[in-house]
C-alpha cells in the first residue's frame, strides 16, 4: 500500500448486489477516501480483521449472513469501525436489533440520497479521528500518572528541584481531563436544546427526565441508574434531530397509517443509534431503545415481554406515554391528567409495572405539572441552577444570549452576571421554574 493510501480513510461497502456496489464507488469519486467493496460477507469480516477499516456500510439483506449479524461481528473484531447499515421499511424490527446487537451508529433508509450517505460517511470519519485522539490523549495522561509515581518516589529527596515538574504534571494531567468533561458537557446540553426546540412542547423533556428519575429514586434505584434514567430522560427521543419529517414528532399517534407509524417506532432505534455514537452513553442509549418495550410483548422494536424489559425501560416508558396521554397524542380520547393515569392503571400488569405506576401517582399530580408549564420572569439575580429558559434571552442589540430551551447552570448565570456588569444592561428572563 502506498503512503497515500495510508493517509486516506479506508471505507468498506459489502452488499450482494454489485449493481449497488457499483452505485455506491460512483457516490465515492471526489472523495479522498481509499473504496473496498465486496459481495461476500465472510470475505468483508476478513478485511477487518486484516486492515485498518474506518467506517463499513452494510445491506441488510444478504444471503449467507445479514446486515445485522455481519456488523456484530465487525464490532466484535473491531469496536472502533463505524458501522452504517443499509435498510428499507420491511426491516425495521431488525434494526432494532441492530441497534441493540451491532451498536451501528446510523442507518440509511432505501433509496438513499448520495449527498446524505456521503456526509453520514464523514461524519463518521470525524468521529473515529476524535476517538484515535482520546486515545492518545488518555495514553498521555496513564504516561503521565506513572511519572508523577516515579516523582513521588525519590520526592522527599529532590522535593524543591521536582515540584515544578509535579505542578506541571498535575496541571496537564487534570487540564486535559476537565477540558475533555467541558466538551462533553456542552455536547449534551447542545443536543438536548435541538431536541426541545424541535419538540415545540409545552414542557421540556427535563419533565419525563426528572419524574422517571424520582421514581428511580423511590424504587431504591442506585445513584448511577438514576443518573442513568436522567440522561436517558433528556434524550428518549433525540432521533427527531436526524428524522427527514420532524413534524410526526407533534402527530398524534392514533392517527397515523402503517407508514407513519412504522416511521415514528423507528425513532427508538435512531435515538439509541445516536447516544450509541458516545461510548460513555452505550448503557443510556441501551434503556432508550427498549423503554418503548412493555410487559405483555406488544411493544417495540423487539417486542421483549415480563423480566425481559429492565426496570430503568420500564419507568421511562410509563413516564413518556403518560407524557403522550396526557396531550392526547397516544390514544383516541384520552387526554389530560385523570384520563392518562386512568388508562395506565386500566393495563397495570399487562403493559405497564404496577409499582412503578404507584410511585409515579405519589410524586406527580395536576399542581406538580403546572409547574413546568407556569413562565416567570426573573431577574439575574434570581436566577437558580435547573430552571429552564422559556424565551430567548436578548441583548440589547437583540442577538440572542442563551436560546430557549437552555436548563441554567451556575456558569450561565455567571456570564449572565457579568455581560449585566459590562454593560449595564438589565435583563429580564422568563424561565419554568422546573423541579429537580
Amino acid at each position: 500500500m502506498s503512503n497515500v493510501d495510508q493517509c486516506q480513510p479506508n471505507i468498506l461497502f459489502v452488499d450482494d448486489e454489485e449493481h449497488i456496489l457499483k452505485a455506491f464507488k460512483r457516490l465515492s469519486r471526489g472523495q479522498n477516501w481509499r473504496v473496498q467493496t465486496t459481495t461476500n460477507p465472510k470475505e468483508a469480516l476478513k478485511l477487518v480483521s486484516s486492515e485498518n477499516i474506518d467506517v463499513v456500510i452494510s445491506d441488510m439483506q444478504m444471503p449467507e449472513m445479514d446486515g445485522a449479524e455481519f456488523l456484530k461481528n465487525v464490532r466484535n473484531i473491531h469496536p472502533q469501525t463505524g458501522r452504517v447499515l443499509v435498510t428499507g421499511f420491511s426491516d425495521m424490527k431488525a434494526l432494532g436489533r441492530s441497534v441493540n446487537d451491532a451498536a451501528i451508529n446510523n442507518y440509511i433508509e432505501k433509496p438513499w440520497d448520495d449527498e446524505t450517505l456521503k456526509e453520514t460517511i464523514n461524519q463518521l470519519l470525524d468521529n473515529v479521528k476524535t476517538e484515535k485522539n482520546l486515545k492518545l490523549d488518555h495514553q498521555k495522561r496513564v504516561s503521565i500518572s506513572r511519572k508523577l509515581g516515579r516523582l513521588n518516589i525519590g520526592l522527599e529527596k529532590k522535593l524543591k528541584e521536582s515540584k515544578i515538574e509535579i505542578d506541571q504534571a498535575l496541571h496537564l494531567l487534570y487540564g486535559t481531563q476537565s477540558k475533555e468533561h467541558r466538551v462533553s458537557s456542552d455536547l449534551l446540553s447542545a443536543m438536548f436544546n435541538s431536541i426541545d426546540l424541535l419538540n415545540q412542547k409545552r414542557r421540556s423533556n427535563k419533565f419525563v427526565a426528572d419524574v422517571s428519575a424520582m421514581i428511580g429514586e423511590k424504587l431504591g434505584l442506585k445513584d448511577a441508574e438514576v443518573d442513568k434514567l436522567r440522561i436517558a430522560g433528556m434524550f428518549h427521543n433525540i432521533g427527531i434531530i436526524a428524522s427527514e419529517n420532524v413534524r410526526q414528532q407533534q402527530s398524534n399517534i392514533w392517527q397515523m397509517d402503517a407508514m407513519e407509524k412504522a416511521r415514528y417506532q423507528s425513532l427508538v432505534s435512531i435515538s439509541a443509534s445516536i447516544m450509541n455514537g458516545l461510548p460513555s452513553l452505550s448503557s443510556v442509549a441501551d434503556v432508550i431503545l427498549k423503554h418503548k418495550e412493555k410487559l405483555d410483548g406488544s411493544g417495540y422494536p423487539v417486542g421483549l415481554k415480563n423480566e425481559e424489559v429492565p426496570i430503568e425501560c420500564r419507568i421511562l416508558g410509563l413516564v413518556s406515554d403518560f407524557e403522550l396521554l396526557y396531550d392526547g397524542q397516544l390514544v383516541s380520547g384520552i387526554k389530560g391528567f385523570k384520563a392518562a393515569i386512568g388508562y395506565l392503571k386500566k393495563y397495570q400488569y399487562i403493559k405497564y409495572d404496577a409499582k412503578v405506576l404507584h410511585c409515579m401517582s405519589q410524586c406527580v399530580n395536576e399542581a406538580f405539572i403546572d409547574k413546568y408549564l407556569t413562565i416567570l420572569t426573573k431577574e439575574q439575580h434570581q436566577l437558580l441552577p435547573g430552571m429552564m429558559v422559556a424565551k430567548d434571552v436578548l441583548s440589547h442589540s437583540k442577538s440572542v444570549l442563551l436560546p430557549a430551551g437552555t436548563l441554567l447552570s451556575f456558569e450561565h448565570i455567571e456570564q449572565l452576571r457579568k455581560y449585566e456588569q459590562r454593560t449595564k444592561h438589565a435583563l429580564k428572563i422568563d424561565v419554568r421554574q422546573t423541579t429537580n
